[in-house]
């Protein structure tokens, strides 16, 4: 996580942004597995997390190989892949399952280009109920 990341008023979020980290995340080690950058810091990924203008915002960026522009809507349809099929299970889940919980939240997904080479995720999500700021029933 980047130094200044926050995420400290949305408890009931947390779950949601480990899920929707945990695979960006995931897709990020396996880009930089299957093609090692040629970069004298070597293979990298930075994770931010904060709150902006109220909106959620978590951006996991890689200098990977990157996603071609042709691409970028398709990952996050259900089964989409780029990895080989191994040991029959199935592929394409991840970024499926991070567009599916980031769209029922009223948020967005999206997948640029970084600067230097590799790929940036951003997830922007409105606002949670923050913890304590809940009506009684």
């Amino acid at each position: 996580m980047s130094e200044d990341s926050s995420s400290h008023r949305y408890r009931d979020r947390s779950i949601e942004l480990v899920s929707i980290a945990g695979n960006l995340v995931d897709n990020a080690v396996d880009a930089l597995l299957a093609h090692r950058p040629a970069s004298p810091d070597g293979p990298r990924i930075e994770v931010d997390l904060r709150e902006r203008a109220g909106l959620t915002e978590l951006r996991v960026s890689d200098n990977g190989p990157g996603v071609p522009p042709e691409l970028r809507r398709w990952i996050f349809t259900d089964g989409a892949s780029t990895k080989q099929h191994r040991d029959g299970r199935p592929r394409g889940l991840g970024l499926a399952l991070v567009a599916g919980l980031v769209s029922d939240r009223g948020g967005t997904v999206m997948v640029d280009g970084r600067e230097g080479g590799g790929a940036v995720f951003t997830v922007r999500m409105p606002p949670a109920v923050p913890v304590g700021d809940r009506g009684a029933p």
